[in-house]
C-alpha cells in the first residue's frame, strides 16, 4: 500500500512539476513588443509621467529589456506640482494686484482696498527722478533691486527714511501709510581674505588618490616670482586651498568688524581640477555667514586642464552677494561642501579649489587670529 501512495506521489510530482515547466514555457515563449513611453513633466495643473516601456500584452516595463515588471501602473503618475506664486505687481493706481505662477506664467488679479506709496529718492547730485511703488496697505513691502551709481566709486548702502541717512527703514514693518526713503551711499574699501590663512588644523580632506590635513592642505601657485606673488593660476597671495573632496568639510573665514554694516559685496575666488568642468549651486557648496545660508548663482568653471601635473586652471571671482550683513565683532563666513557627487579617485565629492574671498565694505576688517604661520607649516 506504500508502495503504491509513493508511487501516486512521485506521479503527482511529476504532473506538478511539468505543469510548471509548461507555464515557464509559455510566458517565455511571448517575445515581448515595446514602445518606450517617454517622460511628461507634471504641470501645475496638470499630471505627467515617468519614463516607462509598455508591451501590447498589457504589461508594464522600467526598461526595454523587460527585466522590471511594473505591477502597480500608478507609480509612472507624476502629481501635478501645484503654482507657485509670486508676490504679486501693484497696478500704478494701486487698486489691483497681478500675481504671476513663477511655474507656468499663469496671472491672477486680486484687488486690493488699501494700498499706500513709497517713494525712492535716490540722493545724489544729478540722480534721476525719485521712483514711487505702491503696495498693499497692512503688508511688509519689498525692497526694490539696489540702486546703482555709473562710473562712481560710491555704493549703495540701504534704504533711510531720513535724508541724512540716520535711520534705517526696516522693510519687514507692515506698511500703513506713505512713505518717503532715501538711498545712502557709501565708499567701501575691498579686503582680501587668503584660505591659506584660516585655521586649517580643524580640516581634514581628500585628493584624487590621497588626503591630506592642516597645513598640508594649502598648495602653492607654480612658477611663482616669489613666495607671496601669483604663479601660473594667478593665486592672489601665491597659495590656495585643496583637497576638499569630502562631504561636510567646511573651511571657515573668521573676520572682526568694526561696526555693524549691510550691503557689503561678497566675493569668492576660486578655480578647480581632476573634472573639465565643474558645476556647483548654493545648495551643493553653501555659502553660510553668522550662521545664514545665502543664496547666490550657480559656479562654473570650465576647460579646466586634464592633467594634474598642468597649472591649475585661472583663478576666477565669483560674486557672492551684494548685501552681505556683519555685525560688529567676529564673523563667520563658513564655505560647505555639501554634496556626494563623485570626481573620481578617493575624491567622494565635488569642490572649488579656494584662493581667497573679498569683501567690500566702508567698515575695517581684520582677521580674528594672525595666521600667517600656516605657510611656514606651524599651525
Amino acid at each position: 500500500m506504500n508502495a503504491i501512495i509513493k508511487k501516486m506521489g512521485v506521479a503527482a510530482l511529476t504532473i506538478s512539476m511539468l505543469a510548471g515547466v509548461f507555464a515557464m514555457s509559455a510566458c517565455n515563449d511571448h517575445k515581448h513588443s515595446l514602445n518606450k513611453v517617454e517622460e511628461v513633466k507634471a504641470g501645475c495643473e496638470t499630471t505627467g509621467n515617468s519614463e516607462y516601456y509598455a508591451c501590447e500584452c498589457g504589461k508594464w516595463f522600467q526598461d526595454e529589456t523587460a527585466q522590471t515588471e511594473i505591477t502597480d501602473k500608478t507609480t509612472v503618475t507624476l502629481p501635478a506640482v501645484g503654482h507657485s506664486w509670486n508676490d504679486g505687481v501693484i497696478s500704478e493706481d494701486g487698486t489691483q494686484k497681478v500675481i504671476t505662477c513663477l511655474n507656468c506664467a499663469k496671472t491672477k488679479t486680486e484687488t486690493i482696498t488699501v494700498s499706500y506709496g513709497i517713494t525712492y529718492n535716490y540722493n545724489y547730485e544729478g540722480a534721476p527722478e525719485a521712483n514711487v511703488i505702491k503696495y498693499e496697505g497692512g503688508k511688509p513691502a519689498s525692497a526694490p533691486e539696489n540702486p546703482v551709481r555709473l562710473n562712481s566709486e560710491y555704493t549703495f548702502g540701504g534704504w533711510y527714511t531720513d535724508e541724512l541717512c540716520e535711520d534705517k527703514y526696516d522693510f519687514t514693518e507692515a506698511l500703513n501709510g506713505d512713505v518717503e526713503l532715501y538711498a545712502r551711499w557709501k565708499k567701501d574699501t575691498l579686503f582680501v581674505f587668503e584660505a591659506e590663512y584660516i585655521n586649517v588644523k580643524r580640516l581634514f580632506g581628500k585628493g584624487w588618490s590621497n588626503e591630506a590635513s592642516g597645513v598640508n592642505m594649502i598648495r602653492p601657485d607654480t612658477n611663482r616670482p616669489s613666495k607671496l606673488e601669483p604663479g601660473d593660476s594667478g593665486a592672489s597671495n601665491g597659495f590656495y586651498l585643496s583637497y576638499l573632496y569630502v562631504k561636510g568639510i567646511d573651511p571657515t573665514f573668521e573676520i572682526v568688524s568694526d561696526k555693524d554694516v549691510d550691503y557689503a559685496t561678497l566675493t569668492m575666488r576660486l578655480s578647480g581640477e581632476i573634472l573639465e568642468t565643474i558645476s556647483l549651486t548654493s545648495d551643493e557648496f553653501v555659502v553660510e555667514v553668522n550662521g545664514e545660508k545665502i543664496d547666490y548663482p550657480t559656479i562654473l568653471i570650465d576647460n579646466i586642464p586634464s592633467s594634474m601635473d598642468a597649472p591649475k586652471r585661472a583663478f576666477q571671482d565669483f560674486l557672492v552677494t551684494t548685501s552681505l550683513s556683519l555685525k560688529k565683532g567676529v564673523n563667520s563666513i563658513r564655505l560647505v561642501v555639501n554634496n556626494s557627487k563623485f570626481m573620481g579617485g578617493t575624491a567622494s565629492a565635488t569642490a572649488p579649489l579656494i584662493d581667497c574671498i573679498k569683501i567690500a565694505t566702508d567698515a575695517t576688517l581684520d582677521w580674528e587670529k594672525d595666521r600667517t604661520a600656516n605657510l611656514d607649516g606651524k599651525e
